[in-house]
């Protein structure tokens, strides 16, 4: 397209995104279709008092790519306000505290966002529309962003209850009644001593391909000097972000009681660290 992106309307304090993949819409020239679309969201939005004819909010908002009116050649991005999910302007919900939207992922081939808001529930958003449902009161079982495989036809991301890299079929999500159970793959790094290596932000998750992935998990040590991960000594005081790549496959479970059902299995590969240096820090792989 060749042209720049315009600018956030507001920027974020703490944002999440979303990358919606549309490339059969981008063939077309319909001015009233949003093709590939770039969602951003506060992680924390604040209780938006007093708004309730607003339609608009500028704590969700999304780049999204439009055909120009004058010509069916060209595209151009636009910078769109969204309405917020019906929570943010629900003052019940925010006595004490504002929720944090605690996991979130793409759905059925990018038709739908969701996002799950702790005390709150599970909302989608319909990526064409821009509007939302709620899904129901339940959150998902995740902590963090919630990547789809589609080699696997499952849902990647870190279990909120231990942060092991766990599976679910979020597909048809908005026909469930409770959480999707999940398949927890186990943790593909242990740490040399949990009660010095305190993970300090989200996990991260990226997908490789052809079911490899990197996993980016962040620390903060204390009393650590001459520990080592992969060619890394480890000094007291420091960030770490230590990055392990690994393989998850399916496997046919055992058939005693199992019924030959099909699982996934995790093999995890080197890990590699990276420390603090002067102030500087890994705080994001994406």
């Amino acid at each position: 397209m060749g042209q720049p992106m315009p600018r956030l309307h507001n920027p974020k304090r703490m944002p999440i995104f979303f990358f919606v993949h549309k490339p059969d819409v981008d063939k077309k020239h319909d001015w009233n279709l949003y093709g590939t679309s770039v969602f951003i969201m506060e992680r924390i939005p604040e209780l938006e008092v007093g708004c309730c004819t607003e339609k608009y909010s500028d704590q969700f908002e999304v780049f999204a790519t439009r055909s120009l009116i004058m010509t069916t050649y060209n595209k151009t991005w636009k910078c769109l306000q969204l309405p917020p999910p019906p929570y943010i302007r629900e003052p019940k919900y925010f006595r004490g505290s504002c929720p944090e939207i605690s996991s979130y992922a793409v759905l059925d081939g990018g038709a739908q966002v969701c996002v799950s808001v702790d005390g709150v529930g599970t909302y989608s958003l319909d990526t064409q529309n821009h509007t939302w449902i709620e899904v129901g009161k339940w959150t998902l079982p995740y902590r963090g962003k919630v990547e789809y495989v589609p080699e696997l036809k499952l849902w990647l991301g870190f279990s909120a209850k231990n942060r092991h890299l766990a599976a679910a079929d979020l597909s048809g999500i908005s026909t469930m009644n409770s959480q999707p159970q999940l398949m927890d793959l186990g943790k593909e790094f242990d740490t040399p001593d949990p009660d010095e290596w305190k993970e300090c932000k989200d996990s991260q998750l990226v997908n490789l391909g052809s079911g490899m992935f990197c996993v980016a998990r962040f620390f903060r040590s204390r009393t650590l000097n001459g520990d080592f991960v992969g060619d890394e000594s480890i000094t007291s005081d420091q960030d770490l972000a230590v990055f392990t790549g690994l393989e998850v496959v399916p496997r046919v479970l055992d058939a005693n009681g199992n019924d030959g059902k099909v699982g996934l299995q995790m093999t995890p590969h080197t890990s590699r660290c990276h420390t603090s240096n002067n102030g500087t820090a890994i705080g994001s792989v994406f």
